[in-house]
């Protein structure tokens, strides 16, 4: 990271986060914070001194750092049959050592802030606070906790062989009723974690959806109470209608996939102001790779039958969400990016390619996806004060992109055209230095 120094960026294209770009910008950086915003017609508005520097973007596009709000930072190749349970596939100080190198490929990317999304050993909490103090480049976190589940139920259902009698379950904690959540919330906030993620319902790709719940109300709403009580946020797995309604009720702040969302559940989420990651790219990319023929390397060999049970519903689960995610973007409810990179058939580093999917696939406004990517980030983090949009006052999260996002989605996985990220008003990469 270069340091901090008064920055005037001339000529942009200005993506602020929230509006149609425009042309002409001028945008002062001063210290970790926008100082000015100012149309390049009237550069006098913006008083340069002799130690200040001005980089003329030509009009090239300036945006908000990106979000990534469903961030595995312990993910690295993860499918099925790599081990046990995920978590265990590595020791954890090997784990450690590819969470760091996560976070930098975010950074590398664009992606200045992430919300975790479970963990093993609190990794999160302990990446979070090394990037904190120089020890390591990353994006600002929002450290997740444990994956929690009941006795018997996903993901320990799917992943966990239960004849090995594993005292350690990687990234799972189990626990069983009220009382038992309430301990595991209040450890895993002790180890640092800021957002407590809990397996709701089964289902996306992992396992067959059924209406049905994987955790009792009384457990979620203890989950609930014992993390925002601490001042935690909680996110959930949550697949089924049922699901997405009781943990709606129950005060769950994410809901991660949502992919049987319908009518009743977008007025819940309205009404209760809650934020959705659907994540749908780790579905596509699995439909992708089976239909390919490709999907042997990551199952038992022969594949179980009843996997076929699971990407038909997976294939019935995209669809409806398909269907659904016009109609509740056109309804207002909030949506942010972030999917599960890290598995073993969809990586760290091809962050941007779910904006492609939402746009191509899906027929989303591509204006609509860059806002998941950064103003709704912001507010998913509850950080819209400081971050998410390019406003006087804000911090100066910035990318400056060779190339129109609006116009060509597809530019933001070319990290050759990411020309400059800066974080908090400092260059992490400057493409206009020398």
């Amino acid at each position: 990271m270069s340091e901090k120094q008064r920055v005037v960026f001339r000529n942009s294209r200005l993506f602020d986060g929230c509006e149609t770009p425009r042309d002409g910008v001028d945008v002062l950086v001063e210290g970790e914070r926008i100082a000015a915003i100012e149309p390049s017609e009237h550069p006098e508005r913006i008083a340069v001194g002799a130690e200040d520097r001005v980089v003329d973007l030509a009009g090239r596009t300036l945006m908000p750092g990106m979000f990534s709000c469903h961030f595995h930072a312990v993910f690295d190749g993860v499918t099925p049959i790599v081990a046990p349970g995920t978590g265990l596939h590595q020791p954890p100080a090997y784990m450690a050592l590819v969470a760091g190198r996560n976070a930098r490929t975010a950074l590398d990317n664009g992606v200045t802030s992430t919300i975790g999304s479970s963990t093993a050993y609190g990794i999160d909490a302990q990446l979070k606070q090394a990037i904190e103090d120089g020890v390591q480049p990353g994006p600002r976190m929002l450290a997740g906790s444990s994956e929690l589940c009941t006795t018997g139920d996903l993901p320990t259902g799917s992943m966990i062989n239960w004849h090995m009698d594993l005292g350690n379950l990687g990234v799972v904690r189990v626990a069983d009723g009220a009382v038992g959540f309430q301990g595991l919330v209040r450890e895993e906030i002790k180890k640092g974690s800021e957002v407590i993620k809990v397996s709701a319902t089964k289902g996306h790709g992992a396992s067959f959806t059924e209406e049905t719940m994987s955790i009792s109300i009384p457990e979620l709403e203890s989950i609930v109470r014992t993390a925002h009580a601490r001042g935690a946020l909680v996110r959930a797995h949550t697949v089924s209608k049922v699901g997405i309604l009781e943990c709606a009720r129950a005060g769950v702040d994410l809901l991660d996939h949502a992919d049987r969302l319908d009518d009743e559940c977008i007025d819940l989420i309205l009404e209760r102001d809650l934020t959705v990651i659907p994540s749908a790219m780790y579905t596509a990319r699995t439909l992708q790779i089976y239909d390919a023929g490709l999907m042997q390397p990551f199952l038992p060999d022969p594949i179980p039958e009843m996997f076929t049970d699971v990407i038909n519903g997976a294939r019935a689960d995209l669809e409806n969400l398909h269907e659904v995610l016009p109609k509740a973007v056109a309804a207002g409810v909030r949506f942010a990016s972030g999917d599960d990179y890290g598995t073993g058939y969809l990586f760290h580093g091809e962050y941007a390619v779910e904006h492609e999917y939402y746009v191509k696939e899906v027929g989303l406004d591509p204006l609509e996806v860059l806002r998941w990517a950064t103003k709704n980030g912001a507010e998913a983090m509850r950080r819209a004060d400081d971050l998410g949009t390019i406003e006087v006052g804000k911090l100066a999260d910035l990318v400056v992109v060779d190339g129109d996002p609006v116009a060509d989605i597809t530019c933001l996985q070319d990290t050759n055209r990411l020309l400059a990220i800066i974080q908090g008003g400092a260059f992490y990469k400057d493409a206009f230095a020398g």
